[in-house]
């Protein structure tokens, strides 16, 4: 079976994106060596949350693989912060290493000051709805919850209605759960995609902009996502397509 668009993008691009963003937050020394490493240190351990998350997903161990994910959402804000301009992050950035602001108290100055001018997510909702709603959607997976539980069935069957016979091991694969972990895979790289290119930082090996925004057509096209929907229900962990439904992409 052919890979989906977005799948095809992903796999073939992700480590130019990765390369260009580290490329682009290393250019800017302006704030002295220890506050320009930190939002590298951010993307350094988002890439290692996301390559774990990949292996930890193919092997069936998709509680793992979603926690992750939400780590790699976390970290896109401090990414995010290294790529504006020495004289707006150098506080922000003392702030934060300080703990004098939080994660969510640096992305809600981004948003104030800077999301505006990125346009929109994958459909026509801004920027500030589309980040909102993919925070949103891994924000159950901090600590061990019920939600996180239900990553750890996979389903065999549906009984009818609600009900579904599901296997449990260390390691139970499912290839729903793991394709919808797999486009959150997708959208994570998209987004960091898109925060380079807004903010002028481009790749000479490939035109970027022009990249993300045929990813963004693949991935807004997915049957696995639903346009102005909640993704934190659409994404959670006993989505049951009806019978006969198709939810493969082409």
């Amino acid at each position: 079976m052919k890979d989906p668009e977005w799948l095809r993008i992903m796999n073939e691009f992700a480590e130019v994106i990765i390369a260009t963003a580290q490329e682009s937050l290393l250019a800017d020394q302006s704030l002295g060596p220890h506050y320009s490493l930190i939002p590298v240190m951010a993307l350094f351990h988002l890439q290692g949350c996301l390559q774990s998350s990949m292996i930890a997903n193919l092997d069936g161990q998709h509680s793992v693989a979603i926690c992750l994910v939400r780590q790699c959402v976390e970290s896109l804000t401090i990414i995010d912060l290294g790529l504006q301009p020495a004289t707006y992050r150098q506080s922000l950035l003392q702030d934060w290493e300080a703990g004098k602001k939080s994660q969510g108290e640096v992305r809600k100055a981004l948003e104030r000051d800077v999301w505006g001018r990125y346009g929109h997510g994958l459909w026509d909702e801004s920027w500030s709805e589309y980040y909102a709603n993919l925070a949103h959607a891994v924000q159950p997976y901090a600590h061990y919850t019920p939600q996180l539980l239900g990553w750890q069935m996979a389903v065999i069957r549906r009984e009818g209605g609600n009900r579904f016979l599901a296997k449990l091991s260390p390691a139970a694969y499912d290839p729903l759960k793991a394709s919808r972990i797999t486009l959150f895979h997708a959208l994570t790289l998209w987004t960091i995609g898109r925060l380079l290119v807004e903010n002028g930082k481009t790749s000479e090996s490939v035109d970027l902009r022009s990249l993300m925004e045929n990813f963004r057509k693949a991935l807004a096209s997915s049957k696995l996502l639903f346009k102005n929907k909640d993704w934190a229900q659409e994404m959670s962990p006993h989505v049951l397509f009806r019978p006969g439904h198709d939810w493969i992409d082409p």
